[in-house]
């Protein structure tokens, strides 16, 4: 599996209303893309608990590479993220864990995303392996309903994402409202 995260930062007198109201209509069409596993639109809104600007984020997890790539380079998927919003920052890792709560998923309502550092010195093995054990870890807790966490095999940077409920955690990352969240039954 692959994690595609994308981000968008937008102005501050960016109309927020626009946003939501582009998710509304354009992300019940991922509910049954073919080989999507999940897909979570979130966003951040200036002002509010600190934040200084807007921003757009996407996280998608994909079961293969092609599927990933249909939305890449289709008409209706990022390219349509891009027309909108103009230049967007897209990460790409392949998924060292991922834990999925179903049941609990539609009642979601935070996104959190953490990057870590690089560490090119400790063996993959080892990362790849401390990920996976940290997405069982934190899908014990009672508010997380989806851990995933990616490993970039050139840094060793890890690359976490909780969706959740709840409020806001104090931690090293961004949380952002979810939207909306799509994650078809069979990818």
């Amino acid at each position: 599996m692959i994690v595609l995260h994308c981000s968008v930062a937008l102005p501050r007198d960016y109309d927020m209303a626009r946003v939501r109201s582009r998710i509304a209509a354009d992300g019940p069409a991922m509910d049954a893309a073919a080989g999507l596993v999940l897909f979570a639109h979130g966003v951040r809104e200036a002002g509010s608990g600190g934040v200084g600007a807007h921003r757009y984020s996407q996280v998608s997890v994909w079961a293969n590479t092609s599927r990933m790539g249909a939305y890449l380079w289709g008409v209706g998927g990022l390219e349509r993220v891009r027309a909108q919003y103009g230049r967007v920052e897209v990460t790409v890792s392949p998924v060292a864990g991922l834990q999925l709560d179903r049941a609990a998923m539609p009642s979601a309502t935070i996104l959190e995303i953490v990057d870590g550092v690089a560490d090119a010195d400790t063996p993959l093995s080892r990362l790849g392996e401390a990920a996976k054990d940290a997405a069982a870890k934190a899908i014990k807790s009672r508010d997380v309903h989806a851990a995933i966490r990616g490993l970039d095999a050139q840094t060793g940077r890890t690359w976490a994402c909780d969706i959740r409920t709840g409020l806001p955690r104090d931690s090293d990352g961004e949380s952002f409202e979810l939207v909306h969240l799509s994650a078809p039954a069979q990818p």
